[in-house]
């Protein structure tokens, strides 16, 4: 699913990408939901709505009102298991939604630009600061994400020899029922604090146990 801030741009190619292949969207306002902004937007809005859909924390008779967007923004990256960035300035929308993204932890995906292009600015600075990883190509998103990635098998002897902790045996029961999890599911579903986490992921996966994808996905190896 592609999530984003139905505005003028990337935002609506994206949307339009989706309901062209057939893929669900959301778009997150920062308004009520009995008007649509930009206006022009209002007959994709209505598409989305076939496979996806216009979300907002807003009352209705809100208004598109400028301190709205950044609090909105928060949402998009909450809903997404990674953030792509196109082009953004240091100062704008794209930038404090790339930077909550980190702040939760997800994956945040950049595109480079020209130093001289103040449009790719924020881009260069988020992966110069190592917040970013710079993808050039849909393959480096796929890549990330973990999307089509072969599978390893897994060594016999882990099977017989197997010594696990009680925090490693809860990862590996939680593996064993869902299959895989995103890192940051780990800490509602298992209680572990965030060194406990660390420390046993660590040991699972010296031990061939798991499998650590891009895009912070964790599964059993088979």
């Amino acid at each position: 699913m592609v999530t984003s801030g139905l505005a003028f741009g990337i935002d609506a190619i994206a949307h339009k990408a989706c309901l062209k292949h057939h893929l669900p969207t959301v778009g997150v306002v920062a308004h009520g939901l009995d008007s649509i902004y930009p206006i022009e937007h209002i007959g994709l809005s209505r598409e989305m709505q076939t496979n996806g859909g216009v979300l907002s924390e807003y009352f209705s008779g809100t208004k598109p009102d400028k301190g709205n967007f950044p609090t909105r923004n928060r949402i998009v990256a909450g809903m997404a298991d990674a953030t792509l960035i196109i082009e953004t300035d240091l100062k704008g929308g794209s930038i404090i939604t790339g930077e909550i993204a980190y702040s939760y932890n997800r994956d945040l995906l950049c595109v480079p630009g020209r130093i001289s292009d103040s449009k790719s600015n924020g881009c260069n600075f988020l992966i110069k600061s190592l917040k970013g990883q710079m993808v050039t190509c849909a393959d480096d998103i796929a890549n990330c994400m973990g999307w089509g990635l072969p599978k390893i098998a897994k060594p016999l002897q882990r099977q017989l020899f197997i010594e696990l902790n009680e925090d490693e045996e809860v990862i590996v029961s939680l593996l064993k029922q869902h299959e895989k999890l995103h890192i940051d599911e780990f800490y509602t579903k298992s209680f572990l604090n965030s060194s406990e986490l660390a420390s046993s992921l660590l040991s699972l996966e010296m031990q061939n146990i798991i499998q650590i994808m891009p895009g912070k996905i964790v599964s059993l190896l088979d």
